[in-house]
């Protein structure tokens, strides 16, 4: 008898464990369904590389005398994105927009560690390969954005120190 009760134990507990490997994949693939990157984001024909768009608001500047335009165009939802056409190469160089209440963690979330900072008076530049964002002192994972830019991968940021985390004077980095 006792054989018997113990078999039909182990047959229930290896159907279950399947079942329930199942229903936990389940609930891990539903809740990232509803993931999207954090942050308003910049429609591609925005983005660096691109052509000048139809409809864009441009300054007329000199052209013997400035290789760059600085424009501004609407995307749909009404975000206004700002970026700078390089005439020479007749491309976007650069597309920025604002934060819009994301932070600095939120980002770090989404997008992995970034790989450089460098300090402006009381501003600092955290930079993702191609990404660069805008933040007030003090930083922190909590910090707010304020902008948000793309840059062309070919254009080189100056001035920039290694990503080393969040580090808090005298204190553990985090």
């Amino acid at each position: 008898m006792e054989n018997k009760r113990t078999g039909w134990l182990w047959r229930l507990a290896f159907g279950l464990c399947p079942a329930v490997a199942f229903v936990i994949f389940l609930s891990i693939a539903a809740s990232r369904t509803g993931m999207s990157a954090p942050g308003p984001q910049i429609v591609d024909y925005l983005l660096p590389g691109h052509a000048l768009p139809q409809g864009a608001s441009c300054d007329n500047g000199e052209p013997g005398f400035r290789n760059f335009r600085y424009c501004m165009a609407f995307q749909a939802g009404g975000k206004l994105v700002r970026f700078i056409y390089d005439r020479r190469k007749q491309v976007i160089s650069s597309a920025s927009l604002a934060g819009e209440g994301v932070t600095v963690g939120d980002l770090i979330l989404a997008w992995g560690t970034p790989t450089c900072y460098s300090d402006h008076f009381g501003w600092v530049r955290v930079c993702w390969a191609e990404k660069v964002v805008w933040v007030s002192v003090p930083l922190s994972p909590a910090s707010p954005v304020d902008t948000i830019t793309y840059l062309d991968p070919t254009d080189l940021l100056q001035d920039q120190l290694a990503w080393h985390g969040f580090v808090t004077a005298g204190g553990p980095r985090f």
